[in-house]
């Protein structure tokens, strides 16, 4: 291939006469050269990629005769363009192993650059990638190889079911004295992210063959030994690398359950499900790895990484298909290594509410180290929060299924309201699990119907307003509790008698009803509908708010007198709470533009901006709750009616409206039964 010789040539030419000489810490001037040379090949490759044609005849450039030579000397010969691709590999991935982060960063660009050529010439860029995962493999086993922290057994691991040409490349990487260290892994790690991320923003039919080079990496690692390697021990090459290889390994996981695998076709779900799996298996053992760091003095370092770890556990949350045992085990480790957050008081007096338009889940001052702390905490919480809650429902969904077949399945009359559990896989752990939680974060007293009566309204209240900071985990939340399975119970039981299990699924019926969660969303908004309209129009959270709107509007239809009759304790009321509102800017937001935000909020002649600011709900509530929602959902009604008419909103509005417009007859025959 005439491109590819010339690359060939190119990285040859220009590196490889740096790293043939003993290794030695570069001088000044060898620096400077090293850096240049660097710098000259990536925009050189750079400038091929942005100029190759995509309606050129791939076959006939790939059948190009060229008069080339590559410096390779093994006694196994590679086969055809394997070979000037091994020479690419092993010179580039050299640099990554060097003690220098201008080298490393560059080598990566570089690197970065190469498959952006090659992806056009399918298998090439196959192998290109494949021989990328091999050094990784190779670096992480040579590292734990030569580790004393790691075992005689540890040191069994080898790579396996390799071809002929990949052994031979990583015979050509020893030959090359390439540093198999944590430097090059670190680098490799980002490369094969920065890879990934590429090839999932241009939707390349290559990403699935991606998916199955990364699968039998996180099948073979080594976890047990690189978790038993001390980031302490001398010569490990780990020093100042302790967080930043966790970290790097997380967000390369976190993107091969990137956010868009959440709403894939069922078919590329399936295809992957594999990956899923083998992820979720290694949960445990990630957990096990980052101990250390997820407890480390360095804070922002430790809640960096929790966060990364509970985004991929809330990602693969929604896509494995659950058995009750690896439910209960995630619950373990939950409680194990998240339980300072997972218990942590939900309450409204606790959520500091100094937000700014640069905040971000971890923005902080550092000018004060007490206020550093406060906006990470609370996104952390709601992070462990939602994905407990997402384990016990399905748990208790999985558990109702297979009930017939535990001890506890039919409960007797108990005394001291004890919930029996028969072991560790009881049909009651998911409700037990929940049972706790409500008794250590809201000091429920389930058992006590008058005491639950009046305290519900306020816990719920303080649970909502933690979420209201961030837009995407408030609907994710919202919508998670519908799907609650024993939330239709709260109604029929208010008399009866109440076997344990039954008192707390009420219990939690009472605090989370989605109608009187409706209300007090609406309340915490001020009955702002301009807010709403924010909601809808966003391209991160549009999708589920509109998703909240209709399924809420149909519970509300079912349950309509409950939404009418509904009252907010007068001393809530009267407490400040704080209202999320956005400054507008333009019409463009409407059109798709990017925001730096995490939502698009707009501004016409008819809208003013709105500001941050935390006022008393007593200003907004100057009617009954029924009153207050049917003015703001009618208001949202006429303002979707003009921006849809005006084609100012960005899809079809027309099912909402149509909901909006059932609420409007519900409220006409209210009207009509209060007159009589």
């Amino acid at each position: 291939m005439a491109r590819f010789s010339r690359l060939c040539d190119l990285i040859t030419s220009s590196l490889l006469p740096f790293i043939e000489s003993e290794p030695s810490p570069l001088n000044k001037e060898s620096e400077k050269q090293l850096l240049l040379s660097l710098s000259r090949v990536s925009k050189e490759i750079r400038q091929w990629w942005n100029d190759l044609d995509p309606k050129l005849d791939q076959e006939s450039l790939a059948n190009a005769i060229v008069v080339h030579s590559c410096p390779v000397f093994l006694e196994q010969p590679f086969d055809g363009d394997c070979k000037c691709l091994t020479n690419i590999v092993s010179i580039m991935v050299a640099f990554l192993g060097f003690d220098n982060g201008y080298v490393q960063h560059l080598a990566g660009n570089t690197l970065f650059a190469i498959s952006n050529t090659l992806i056009s010439f399918g298998s090439i860029w196959i192998m290109f990638v494949q021989f990328i995962w091999i050094t990784l493999e190779t670096a992480i086993s040579n590292i734990c190889r030569n580790s004393s922290s790691c075992t005689a057994t540890d040191k069994l691991y080898e790579i396996e079911n390799l071809s002929t040409d990949s052994r031979s490349f990583i015979a050509l990487l020893q030959l090359r004295r390439a540093n198999l260290s944590w430097q090059m892994v670190a680098g490799l790690l980002r490369l094969l992210r920065n890879i990934l991320k590429f090839l999932k923003l241009d939707n390349n039919e290559l990403l699935e063959k991606y998916i199955d080079l990364a699968t039998p990496f996180v099948q073979n690692m080594p976890w047990d030994c690189l978790s038993k390697i001390n980031v302490g021990e001398k010569n490990n090459g780990l020093s100042g690398l302790e967080a930043i290889l966790p970290g790097t390994l997380l967000q390369l996981f976190c993107s091969l359950v990137g956010q868009n695998d959440l709403e894939g076709v069922e078919n590329d779900l399936l295809e992957r499900q594999d990956l899923f799996c083998k992820l979720c298996d290694l949960v445990p053992k990630l957990l096990s790895y980052f101990c250390n760091q997820l407890e480390a003095d360095n804070k922002l370092i430790s809640q960096y990484l929790r966060h990364k770890m509970l985004m991929l556990m809330i990602r693969l949350s929604f896509l494995m298909q659950w058995q009750s045992s690896q439910l209960a085990l995630w619950l373990q480790l939950l409680k194990q290594h998240f339980q300072d957050l997972l218990y942590k008081s939900v309450s409204h007096s606790d959520v500091e509410c100094e937000i700014s338009l640069e905040e971000s889940p971890f923005w902080s001052s550092f000018s004060d180290a007490v206020n550093l702390q406060i906006p990470c905490t609370q996104h952390l919480q709601r992070q462990v929060i939602f994905l407990f809650f997402k384990l016990c429902f399905v748990l208790i969904h999985i558990s109702g299924e297979n009930s017939q077949q535990c001890s506890c399945a039919e409960e007797p009359s108990l005394l001291n309201y004890k919930l029996p559990v028969c072991g560790d896989h009881c049909c009651h752990i998911g409700l037990l699990e929940i049972s706790e939680w409500l008794q250590r974060c809201g000091h429920i007293e389930m058992f006590d119907r008058v005491y639950l009566l009046k305290s519900s309204t306020s816990f719920a209240l303080s649970f909502l307003q933690l979420y209201m900071e961030e837009d995407d985990m408030l609907f994710d939340m919202l919508l998670q509790l519908l799907d609650v399975p024993f939330i239709a119970l709260q109604g029929e039981s208010d008399e009866k008698e109440l076997s344990p299990a039954e008192t707390i699924r009420c219990a939690f019926s009472s605090i989370f009803n989605p109608v009187h969660l409706f209300h007090l969303l609406l309340l915490l908004l001020h009955y702002d509908h301009l807010v709403l309209v924010d909601y809808l129009i966003s391209k991160d959270i549009g999708v589920n708010c509109v998703q909240y709107l209709l399924r809420c509007l149909r519970v509300i239809f079912q349950s309509w007198q409950i939404f009418v009759d509904y009252t907010i304790p007068k001393n809530l009321i009267n407490e400040s709470y704080h209202k999320r509102q956005r400054i507008s800017t333009d019409e463009d937001n409407l059109r798709g533009e990017e925001q730096p935000s995490s939502s698009v909020s707009f501004v016409t002649d008819e809208y003013i901006p709105r500001k941050h600011k935390s006022r008393s709900l007593s200003n907004s509530v100057n009617l009954h709750p029924f009153g207050n929602a049917k003015e703001c959902i009618l208001s949202l009604k006429k303002t979707l009616e003009d921006l849809h008419r005006k084609d100012l909103f960005p899809y079809n509005p027309k099912p909402l409206l149509r909901s909006f417009s059932r609420f409007q007859a519900f409220c006409k025959q209210q009207e009509i039964t209060s007159r009589k």
